[in-house]
């Protein structure tokens, strides 16, 4: 699909990217299935113990919800990537707090919490193989950590000792838009697709506002454009069908009004 979107290279083996990419990423990490945290051995030791109070915020988020069923969810990649923007949004928060002696972030961090955002993008840039990455796995990578440590932080702000498990956000529109979640909750539209008359349903999905917006980025270069044409988003869904002639992408779009449908149709 993101072949199809122009997103990636055809050229590029995704799979053996991805792991030779998150082989250079991972120091530690909690497994929900065996509910094992696991550090690599050879790490040093001040990042283990900055990776190990991370990974510990997971394994006590996995007594509360499911993380493996997070994990498993299939064929609603925005809800999944809002979900995991939760979980490391909230891990990324306390890791933060535990470097900083448990100080608030704000005041204790030269620049507040715009440092945090640059911390974040320089960690990730700082690897060979990252910054070697399309934009959309870039950014994808980053967003549950940035994006979702924001969330958290408007969460704590507004709800203060409460966690949203219970309530989790449906949508990357509901992490990246406060209105969207804490007022009027704008909950996604469900898009199903008819099977295909020609050809084969290979795979389908949907982007969601945030990985809309990284499609309009990557072929306008324009990034207020790309905002403006993926704000109003209410839901989406794609299939890759498989026909005689190759492969075909089917996409169907849902807008909050016909103003910003128009929008997005005139960037697009």
């Amino acid at each position: 699909a993101y072949r199809r979107l122009g997103l990636i290279p055809d050229t590029l083996d995704l799979r053996a990217f991805m792991l030779d990419l998150l082989t250079e990423q991972v120091v530690g990490y909690y497994d929900p299935e065996t509910k094992v945290l696991y550090v690599v051995q050879e790490a040093p030791p001040e990042q283990a113990s900055i990776i190990i109070s991370h990974e510990l915020v997971h394994a006590l988020q996995d007594q509360y919800m499911s993380l493996d069923s997070l994990q498993l969810l299939r064929g609603d990649n925005d809800r999944q990537v809002a979900a995991h923007a939760v979980i490391e949004g909230q891990a990324t928060i306390v890791q933060i707090q535990a470097m900083l002696g448990g100080a608030d972030i704000a005041t204790a961090l030269p620049g507040g919490w715009d440092r945090v955002r640059d911390l974040i993008r320089e960690s990730s840039s700082q690897m060979p193989i990252f910054a070697t990455a399309p934009r959309i796995i870039q950014e994808t990578l980053i967003f549950p950590y940035l994006s979702g440590a924001e969330f958290m932080r408007t969460f704590q702000q507004l709800r203060p000792g409460e966690v949203p498990f219970g309530d989790m956000p449906r949508s990357t529109e509901q992490i990246m838009h406060a209105r969207a979640y804490f007022n009027e909750r704008d909950a996604p539209t469900r898009v199903t697709l008819p099977a295909p008359r020609v050809g084969r349903d290979r795979y389908q999905n949907n982007l969601g506002e945030f990985e809309t917006r990284l499609f309009l980025y990557e072929h306008i270069r324009d990034q207020a454009a790309a905002v403006r044409g993926a704000a109003g988003w209410d839901g989406d869904r794609y299939m890759v069908v498989e026909t005689p002639r190759g492969e075909a992408l089917v996409w169907v779009s849902v807008w909050d009004s016909p103003v910003e449908a128009a929008e997005f149709t005139e960037v697009l």
